[in-house]
């Protein structure tokens, strides 16, 4: 219920202090006997304003302090009383509550006051601050005295609002006309009010607190509404009307968002919001961290917020940065450093230019705000950064398939066509890369000559004769690509070095900005560039386009050599005898390589493929690099392993071997670290481990994706320390073993799924090697087959001489789930039913019969879909399901077969399968 200001109940002495306010103001101050004798009245003026704060509301306290300060002083014949609150620092006082009489000095004329350090150590201490007149106050208390004497006041009574024993601020009374020796009676009396006073106030702050909290999370669950469906493009706006928000929240003049950049000590403006009447903060270029040196080390170097009520609390070392926020009108402000890992990359800004405002209650709050707007800015900068990606990737695919189109069009080409499909393939190029002119040379190596031969000009360009010599016009670009090889990208053609001044003469005469050349080097002497030109723009040339150029120009020249060979085959039988001879002498060749390709461990084959596995282990041989070898089961990981090892310097030693899937998991930690007698049950003798056996050599742990989880931990140890202990036994024992591991398994799939170590994969993925399956490897499978032929041979007593073409070419087209295994079985197989000097081959039943070299990747995939869904009933999910057995996520195998046309009658997870 509320209640009147003046309260519901009066007594006498109050009615008595009412009609003495009306008519009778004083004129004379009380004396000493005079506030003894007004105690008993005191009192129950004490008990009645206790009794009005029982009931007194949040918003009523105010008012109802203040008629209560002016109830004391009107009672007590006194000139002035005040109720001061502390901040955080007792040094600082606020006075909250005030009542003068009308005819005495103002003591206060604003609302901070600075209390002096000898009445603040006082009330810490929760005595009472007394004085009967100023010239009594200790040498201790000049300043205090300064201050007392400016106001006027001759006598003092201080009491200490105290919650807890926790002083928060302090109950004053004054007499401007008289000395009071302040009765400890007026004072005993006092303190309860005093104390009522500071409990009010407590209960005060925590409601405001309270309903401050409330309204914080209101702003803060707003601000974070704004960016949880926020567009990127949105996110700068929202920012600005979140900081507006803001500004009216805090009362603040100016706030902001300022972007840091540490490695070039930058600050600079991004966003802001300031009210009106007050001035901007500069954006753009403008570089604020040299205007504010120490805030600029305290918030960026060491990450510390700062916060100055006023500017004149910084520190002497800030006189920089004062003397910059005096230009800027500033009074007060708040600085938050915000992180991106350990990094401060942003900083939240709040100023106020007309008062002086204290930040400490506000410093938490703002700073998770600035955490919303950093994280709003991070998403939209990966989203930005994704944009990028994506449309890279999305280049680069396009660009791809560009080259599968080209490479499509010359397959079974005919040679009267030739001319113009290259001149339109060009065109694709051209208008790919935004090009004006793209086309092929012809250049001599043992003369300055080149010339045009095929070429295209986006529309408006002049074509350059095919007929004209240019090598003269580009002497140092002739000598760089004809004669070094090397490849030309030029972004900007004033990029060209000084000696190429007569190139960029050309250049600049033929209106080119940048270029890209790529020698393609044939035999006879010639030699052909690849060439696309940009007038009209300047673009980069990305270094993997360079060499899928570089493809597709060996496709044009291919294709050029194709046409000239077909024109000599038209002109003469004769070349058809010498193709032939040729071809049975490449046939010995391929026999003899074979042969010499015996002095590498078994290691046979010439692809590409294969070389740049056996480059990789020629560079991770003499090194104690832990390797890890990957491939499909069969693709022979292990001979790479042997190779490593024969190659390193640790080949006069035998190399370890242990397959983690051979063996039983409760056997593989004492086969890998030994274990002592009597370590388990049944473990009679001691055993040495295989490390132990491979220190100072090489250890291959074969099917490593098979070791158990409890085991990796342990490997890992030895990994890193070079020390395990054998079962059973608590010494630690240090060896030094070359490890190499392989594996037919995704490891990252076992990491993903919780299979495998992760820390364990990066420490055994220092170098992997991948072994190429043998369907990646199709022209070594001639030379296999050979080797296993005559292996064969020598053991069977058998002599096969000849393998029918289509045999040959039958072994090429299938795909080889087992590898090289598998081969070596079927060629075996072949050399026991041959009965002649001719190779009787049988491939599987199943790869004759089910696969048809007519039909498109699209309809072998439908029917490979289609035999598993038959397989699994239907079931896409679980670990019998066809995402399982294809290797795919269920939810791109669900896309993969709406894309075909499959139909499941159940979409959930089985059902009957139709097309």
């Amino acid at each position: 219920m509320k209640r009147s200001a003046e309260g519901q109940h009066r007594s006498s002495v109050t009615s008595a202090i009412m009609t003495q306010e009306k008519g009778c103001p004083r004129k004379t101050a009380p004396s000493n006997a005079s506030l003894i004798s007004r105690l008993a009245g005191l009192q129950q003026i004490t008990s009645e304003l206790i009794a009005s704060f029982m009931t007194t509301s949040v918003d009523q306290l105010d008012s109802e302090i203040r008629i209560s300060l002016r109830k004391i002083v009107r009672f007590l014949s006194l000139e002035r009383a005040y109720i001061v609150q502390s901040s955080e620092r007792l040094m600082r006082m606020v006075c909250t509550h005030l009542y003068e009489t009308s005819d005495v000095n103002k003591a206060v004329n604003r609302n901070e006051i600075t209390v002096p350090p000898w009445g603040v150590e006082k009330l810490k201490r929760g005595e009472c601050v007394i004085f009967s007149h100023v010239a009594d106050l200790p040498e201790a208390a000049n300043e205090a005295g300064k201050y007392f004497r400016s106001v006027g006041t001759q006598s003092h009574l201080s009491l200490p609002l105290e919650i807890d024993g926790i002083v928060i601020g302090c109950l004053s009374l004054e007499s401007t006309r008289a000395e009071l020796s302040w009765p400890e009676g007026i004072v005993r009396v006092l303190k309860p009010i005093a104390d009522v006073f500071a409990l009010s106030l407590e209960c005060k702050r925590i409601k405001l607190e309270v309903r401050e909290r409330v309204r914080f999370e209101t702003l803060i669950s707003d601000i974070s509404a704004r960016f949880v469906a926020a567009e990127p493009a949105d996110v700068d706006r929202e920012i600005i009307s979140a900081l507006a928000c803001i500004g009216e929240y805090f009362a603040c003049d100016r706030c902001g968002i300022m972007s840091v950049r540490p490695d070039l000590v930058e600050l600079k403006v991004i966003h802001y919001w300031f009210c009106e009447g007050v001035n901007a903060l500069e954006t753009g270029d403008l570089n604020l961290a040299p205007l504010f040196p120490w805030a600029y080390e305290m918030l960026v170097t060491r990450g510390q917020a700062i916060w100055v009520s006023r500017l004149e609390d910084l520190p002497p070392e800030a006189e920089k940065d004062r003397q910059s926020w005096v230009e800027q009108g500033v009074r007060s402000f708040l600085n938050i450093p915000l992180f991106s890992g350990a990094v401060v990359t942003k900083m939240f800004v709040i100023q106020n230019m007309h008062e002086e405002k204290f930040w400490e209650g506000y410093i938490q709050r703002l700073r998770l705000i600035g955490e919303i707007f950093n994280n709003a800015l991070e998403q939209k900068k990966a989203c930005s950064e994704n944009r990028e990606k994506q449309k890279e990737i999305t280049e680069r695919a396009c660009f791809e398939n560009l080259l599968a189109d080209i490479s499509a069009r010359f397959v079974n080409l005919e040679p009267d066509d030739l001319d113009a499909q290259i001149e339109h393939s060009l065109e694709m190029i051209g208008k790919f890369f935004l090009g004006d002119r793209c086309g092929l040379l012809e250049a001599h190596t043992d003369e300055l000559y080149a010339r045009v031969t095929n070429a295209w000009y986006d529309e408006g360009f002049e074509r350059i004769p095919g007929d004209l010599n240019i090598a003269p016009l580009f002497p140092w670009g002739y000598e760089e690509l004809v004669k070094q090889g090397r490849i030309l990208k030029v972004t900007n053609i004033r990029d060209l070095p000084r000696e190429a001044m007569k190139d960029v003469e050309t250049h600049q005469a033929m209106g080119v900005q940048s270029f890209i050349n790529i020698p393609l080097h044939t035999a006879n002497g010639r030699c052909s560039i690849f060439v696309i030109n940009n007038i009209r723009i300047e673009r980069p040339w990305p270094d993997e386009y360079v060499q899928r150029l570089r493809l597709i120009g060996e496709v044009f020249i291919n294709a050029l050599a194709r046409k000239s060979a077909d024109a000599e085959l038209r002109r003469s039988l004769v070349t058809v005898r010498e193709l032939k001879d040729k071809l049975q002498d490449e046939a010995d060749f391929l026999r003899s390589e074979i042969r010499a390709c015996h002095n590498r461990e078994e290691i046979i084959g010439q692809s590409e493929a294969l070389s740049r596995v056996l480059i990789q282990v020629e560079q991770v041989a003499p090194t104690d690099s832990t390797v890890l070898i990957c491939g499909e089961t069969g693709t022979g990981k292990e001979l790479i392993a042997r190779a490593i090892h024969d190659m390193s310097l640790h080949r006069d030693k035998t190399m370890v071997k242990i397959n983690c899937a051979s063996l039983p998991a409760t056997l593989v930690e004492s086969e890998l670290f030994g274990r002592e007698r009597g370590a388990y049950t049944g473990a009679l003798t001691r055993q040495i481990g295989r490390f132990e056996m491979a220190d100072g050599s090489t250890i291959f742990l074969d099917e490593i994706a098979e070791l158990p989880l409890e085991l990796q931990a342990k490997l890992l140890r030895v990994l890193q320390e070079g020390a395990f202990e054998r079962l059973g036994s608590p010494k630690t024992i240090q060896v030094h073993a070359r490890v190499i591991a392989a594996t037919n398994r995704n490891l990252m799939e076992a990491v993903k799924t919780g299979k495998f170590r992760q820390d364990l994969f990066y420490r055994l993925n220092v170098f992997p090697i991948t072994v190429p399956p043998l369907r990646e490897r199709v022209e070594d499978i001639p030379m296999l087959v050979w080797a296993f032929v005559n292996e064969f041979c020598d053991k069977m007593g058998k002599q096969i001489l000849r393998i029918e073409k289509r045999d040959m070419e039958a072994l090429q087209r299938y795909a080889w789930p087992g590898n090289v295994r598998e081969l070596r079985n079927i060629i075996e197989h072949a050399v026991i039913i041959s009965s002649g000097p001719t190779l009787e081959t049988k491939l599987p039943q199943d790869a004759e019969r089910g696969i048809s070299w007519a039909k498109t990747l699209q309809e072998v995939e439908y029917g490979h879909i289609m035999n598993v869904l038959r397989h699994t009933s239907g079931r896409i999910k679980g670990d019998a399901g066809a995402a399982r057995i294809l290797g795919m996520i269920p939810s791109t195998l669900t896309s993969r077969i709406k894309k075909l046309g499959i139909k499941l009658s159940n979409e959930k997870e089985k059902g009957e399968i139709s097309s």
